[in-house]
């Protein structure tokens, strides 16, 4: 078992060296995978711990695809064009430890377009001043979540009927909650 499995649907396998490399900077040591499904794997750096599943799916069914195969204690997942900010899947993997608690999904800051730069756009957030009559308070969403391996199986995955990939996360989240689990933002990470 390792630490933690980094999830990746793309097909820009030109993209894929700098995720490697911020995905490593942001484990600071910790042991991982990280799986890519797409259709092609190109030149990227593919490894002992580092593989590629053919397939021609949305990136919900690509993230289902790689959840099957994962070994990680811990699960994630990044766009093929995104990066991890340095010790922030550590800091994730670390508190999710320190909590103990499987019913735990945590969101945390990642970027897509492998451009740090705009930093504060991806920062996951709660806006309580647009919260609508009807929606529960301790409700929470986000694209971008870590969460124990085998949570993740138990509760199916992503429900692939939604083509979408931000449809099918926002699906899992209601599952958590609807299983008595909690999504927290984690904003140190």
């Amino acid at each position: 078992m390792v630490d933690v499995s980094v999830i990746v649907p793309g097909y820009r396998h030109w993209e894929w060296n700098k995720l490697i490399e911020s995905t490593k900077e942001s484990l600071e040591g910790l042991s991982f995978e990280i799986i890519f499904v797409g259709p092609d794997s190109g030149d990227a750096a593919i490894s002992e711990n580092i593989t590629f599943i053919k397939d021609f799916g949305a990136p919900g069914r690509c993230l289902q695809r790689g959840a099957v195969e994962a070994k990680g204690k811990y699960l994630t997942w990044a766009c093929d064009d995104g990066v991890f900010t340095k010790g922030s899947l550590k800091r994730a993997a670390e508190y999710l430890d320190l909590k103990n608690n499987n019913k735990l999904a945590l969101a945390f800051n990642y970027y897509e377009g492998g451009d740090i730069r705009v930093y504060d756009f991806f920062r996951p957030r709660y806006h309580a001043d647009q919260q609508m009559p009807g929606i529960k308070e301790e409700y929470r969403t986000s694209a971008m979540f870590m969460c124990t391996t085998d949570y993740y199986k138990e509760l199916g995955g992503l429900d692939c009927r939604f083509e979408h990939v931000n449809f099918n996360i926002h699906d899992f989240m209601f599952r958590v909650f609807n299983d008595g689990g909690e999504v927290e933002v984690f904003m140190e990470a």
